[in-house]
């Protein structure tokens, strides 16, 4: 089997799953009415009549942010271990599947449903808020405020969001890693954050012998890709090391 056949299998089980479906719904849902919500009270500003609906709509955004995150953690952790329970990975690679194809395949099926699913969450939210806040001079100052950050901390927004998605893609084969090396048990939630605490601090005392090098923004977040690539380069190794060595 290819893997770009095992990659649209991968998206096509993503696309199956309705609870994974209906919990994007909620969440989307959630997004827009606190968006709405935070959009009306802005326009009314603040009154006595709003102070309850405005401790609603703070601890209900905050709650759904937290629920975002902890969504967006949940679904590779969900995409690999389901499979191993069911075992849907003993019998694809019994069927012959090459392992260094599933998981890349499965990796990149991944990485592609989150950015769906952060469209599909974040869609009318934002255009809640263009549409609002169009007819103003909210845009120009929000675009020239963070220039002038992006200006102080002399860096480019390219370079920030490479190092984004590749510390992401470095969160998913750690969360790739510990479902592989548990075979999908609960119990490799526990070890991703055990691996993310000891990354931590190393990537923590790397960044300061940059800082005390002199590096400047823009090469500490070189050096920060760079360390995120190093780190999922070592997990990859681990991942596919323990793929072709388990009995499934």
């Amino acid at each position: 089997m290819t893997s770009k056949l095992i990659f649209k299998m991968e998206l096509f089980k993503f696309y199956r799953d309705k609870s994974i479906l209906i919990i994007i719904g909620i969440l989307a849902a959630l997004n827009t009415f606190f968006a709405g919500s935070i959009v009306y009270i802005i326009n009314n500003y603040y009154t006595k009549d709003l102070e309850a609906f405005l401790g609603l709509v703070i601890f209900g955004t905050l709650a759904t942010i937290v629920a975002d995150a902890f969504f967006s953690l949940f679904l590779p952790f969900h995409m690999i271990a389901m499979d191993y329970k069911n075992n849907v990975m003993a019998t694809m690679i019994a069927s012959g599947v090459n392992r260094t194809r599933l998981f890349f395949s499965k990796i990149g099926a991944v990485f592609l449903c989150s950015i769906a699913i952060v469209i599909a969450i974040g869609f009318f939210p934002a255009m809640i808020f263009l549409i609002n806040f169009s007819h103003t001079n909210f845009w120009q100052e929000f675009l020239n405020g963070f220039n002038y950050a992006l200006n102080l901390q002399n860096t480019s927004f390219p370079l920030i969001l490479l190092n984004q998605a590749v510390s992401y893609i470095s969160t998913l084969v750690i969360v790739f890693t510990t479902c592989i090396i548990f075979k999908g048990r609960n119990i490799a939630i526990i070890f991703y954050f055990i691996f993310n605490i000891g990354i931590g601090i190393v990537t923590g005392i790397l960044n300061v012998i940059s800082l005390n090098a002199g590096f400047d923004s823009v090469g500490r977040t070189i050096f920060q890709i760079c360390i995120s690539l190093i780190i999922t380069v070592i997990f990859a190794f681990i991942s596919l090391t323990t793929m072709r060595r388990q009995n499934l």
